[in-house]
């Protein structure tokens, strides 16, 4: 069971970039009856690892943008200690009943985005930015450019989000910064993910290790469980994202995050 969660972090990461943690952290506290606050550090600990491994895997195919990716990483892993600090002052029902309404949230945002795009089938998209399609900042051949003060904005506001929410509820914040950069930089599909991965990895490490200093007694065994099978995930989605992509995928997401947000506030109300 334990090896199975990693497995579906590292293959919803593979698959969309995004969205591993917003399955692992309910199911390592319905199913194996963790404590919120250490399933949360858990699941940042086996995100950051498989996607350092997704990173690793695709950086001969040139699709990773670095410049961006630091960038981005930087701003996010400064805020996540602060998400880190609150989540330590939250009791563990009213944690998971907030992280409920974050996966329906995204999960709306996810399903409204595959109906308004049919047509887009490069992957998965978390959330919708509307009309805003303009990029704001360089393209990716033109990266020796300096960032335009509203790129630089746009940027701050999605990675200080993205570096929160990581810390508080154990995501890697992944279904933020992906559609962020298709906006901010008109990357594709294929790009964003690659970028993302690499954000994740920094982020989430930065949270799992201010997670680690706050917890010295973690249970590393079930850590490095999880890890593996987040990196075996890992493996199974980025080859399985070659063949499956595109709205309908975008809409099993959505209808499984729905159902993992009933299942969560199902067992923190009524068990």
């Amino acid at each position: 069971m334990i090896l199975l969660i990693g497995v579906l972090i590292g293959l919803v990461l593979g698959l969309t970039g995004a969205g591993g943690s917003v399955f692992s952290v309910p199911l390592l506290v319905g199913l194996l009856k963790l404590e919120p606050q250490k399933a949360i550090g858990i699941s940042l600990g086996a995100v950051a690892v498989s996607a350092l491994y997704g990173t690793v895997i695709r950086i001969k195919n040139n699709t990773i943008q670095w410049r961006p990716a630091l960038a981005y990483s930087m701003v996010g892993a400064a805020f996540a200690p602060l998400g880190n600090m609150m989540n330590e002052h939250v009791s563990g029902k009213s944690l998971m009943l907030w992280f409920s309404g974050l996966v329906v949230v995204v999960a709306w945002n996810m399903w409204v985005s595959a109906n308004r795009n049919p047509g887009d089938q490069g992957g998965v998209r978390a959330i919708s930015l509307g009309k805003m399609s303009v990029a704001q900042c360089p393209a990716p051949s033109s990266e020796k450019r300096p960032f335009s003060v509203s790129c630089f904005f746009w940027m701050i506001i999605g990675a200080s989000a993205t570096g929160m929410l990581s810390g508080l509820f154990g995501v890697g914040g992944g279904f933020v910064v992906v559609p962020i950069l298709m906006f901010l930089m008109a990357f594709t599909i294929e790009q964003a993910i690659a970028t993302s991965l690499v954000i994740i990895a920094l982020i989430s490490t930065t949270g799992f290790l201010g997670f680690v200093l706050n917890h010295p007694s973690m249970d590393l065994l079930l850590f490095k469980d999880v890890a593996l099978g987040g990196v075996i995930g890992m493996t199974i989605g980025g080859f399985v994202a070659k063949w499956v992509a595109g709205p309908n995928l975008q809409r099993i997401f959505s209808i499984l995050m729905i159902l993992m947000a009933i299942f969560t506030v199902c067992t923190q109300l009524f068990l």
